[in-house]
């Protein structure tokens, strides 16, 4: 059984939608949880918002210094690295989605939110395929719920279409679940990155180790094209987010100064 963590960065302004998920088997994301709770108390912190990170006289990390800011994120990414499978990160162009569907099409798929989830599922199901462990594997899913279109995806994710078995459904809130903290932390250096490659701090603090499996998925229009030409056979996007998926060893830029 595999539990996957779902969250959403992007912003109006710049016209992305991006959507991360961490998985793992179900034990080790409880583990992940307790040690992630625990990294936060010691803290002081609520819970990790990474949004706040850069941010010195307010936000969740008020009165944590660069230093130890640093220390915590290296603890957190290191239970990452422990515990988690997958790191899976999808990403489209609000303006692109639109422009390459119809209204009967977003009814089928959803909004450019609801199909990041899905594509992001997609591509988790071919790793399960190349392990031989699709058939057999059940995959819980929990949603990050403030974001508009989380209970439409939901009700996507509960239909039966795809090669593993979806069991849970659910939402939640990132200030009581780690898991859901871990996939904002992903989320949001995905979009730091999207908008600036190389740029970002926290991307390549979680890109320069080879586990969990890392990808990051553009979904332009050639992915929304084969979406529309083969909903059913979604085998046939494997050689486009082979070749999107590069080398995993990175060099980690500064961290930026507080603001």
């Amino acid at each position: 059984m595999i539990d996957g963590f779902f969250d959403e960065s992007g912003s109006g302004k710049h016209g992305i939608t991006v959507v991360s998920a961490y998985f793992g088997t179900t034990g080790n994301m409880k583990k992940l949880g307790a040690s992630w709770r625990d990294s936060n108390a010691r803290n002081c912190l609520p819970y990790f918002h990474t949004k706040d990170f850069y941010k010195r006289d307010h936000g969740v990390f008020r009165g944590l210094s660069k230093r130890k800011r640093k220390h915590l994120l290296g603890t957190l990414i290191g239970d990452i690295n422990r515990y988690c499978e997958y790191g899976i990160a999808a990403w489209v162009k609000d303006a692109v989605y639109k422009s390459n569907t119809s209204p009967r099409y977003r009814s089928q798929w959803g909004s450019a939110y609801t199909f990041c989830v899905q594509m992001v599922l997609l591509r988790l199901a071919i790793f399960l395929e190349e392990s031989n462990a699709r058939s057999n594997t059940t995959v819980n899913i929990l949603l990050e719920e403030g974001h508009r279109n989380s209970v439409e995806s939901r009700q996507h994710l509960i239909r039966p279409k795809y090669p593993f078995k979806v069991g849970t459904v659910r939402l939640g809130s990132k200030t009581q679940d780690t898991g859901l903290q871990a996939a904002d932390l992903l989320a949001y250096s995905s979009f730091e990155h999207i908008r600036e490659p190389g740029k970002s701090y926290l991307y390549q603090r979680l890109r320069r180790t080879n586990r969990p499996t890392y990808v990051l998925i553009r979904c332009n229009e050639q992915v929304i094209e084969l979406s529309k030409e083969a909903i059913s056979d979604h085998f046939k996007l494997r050689k486009i987010f082979r070749e999107q998926q590069g080398s995993q060893t990175v060099a980690v830029p500064e961290m930026p100064e507080l603001t």
